[in-house]
């Protein structure tokens, strides 16, 4: 009878310490997945705002499309800097002025949120048509330096 009741008895401790290492298996899965689900949604916002970015430079193109369909045209920017920028907010600007303005103002705007970015605009004909790309690459945060960069590129008639 004795081995009858010891079942009845209750929870052995290896029965619990075996409920204690399973839940704290689960409990781990569910910190990791919070962790990437977290990862995941800065990487979204980064990519949001950087289309959000790259939308607004190609307003500001085709706003002083004389001066971007002139001729064809390659901007590499330093990202962060305004540089023999002028302030075309406060005094009258020439097309080149305004689109060396529109580039320092959208560097300093990138540089805020985007770790390691650098960019691109260039326009030159295309099939008589003329075309602009922007191409803006940067490192996600929490990424190793030798992680491939992320990507966008945007083209448009402006």
């Amino acid at each position: 009878m004795t081995g009858s009741m010891r079942g009845a008895n209750g929870f052995s401790l290896i029965d619990a310490l075996i409920a204690l290492l399973l839940t704290s298996l689960v409990g781990l899965a569910f910190l990791r997945m919070t962790g990437v689900s977290m990862l995941r949604t800065q990487e979204a916002r980064a990519r949001a705002f950087a289309i959000h970015q790259m939308q607004g430079l190609a307003a500001s193109i085709s706003a002083n499309r004389g001066y971007w369909v002139a001729e064809s045209r390659t901007v590499s920017l330093d990202i962060g800097s305004a540089a023999g920028a002028p302030d075309c907010e406060a005094s009258r600007c020439a097309p080149a002025q305004l689109a060396r303005f529109d580039m320092a103002r959208w560097s300093r705007g990138l540089s805020t949120r985007l770790t390691g970015a650098a960019a691109t605009a260039s326009c030159a004909p295309d099939a008589g048509v003329h075309v602009c790309t922007i191409d803006l690459s940067w490192r996600e945060r929490g990424t190793p330096a030798t992680a491939a960069p992320s990507r966008l590129s945007l083209r448009f008639v402006p």
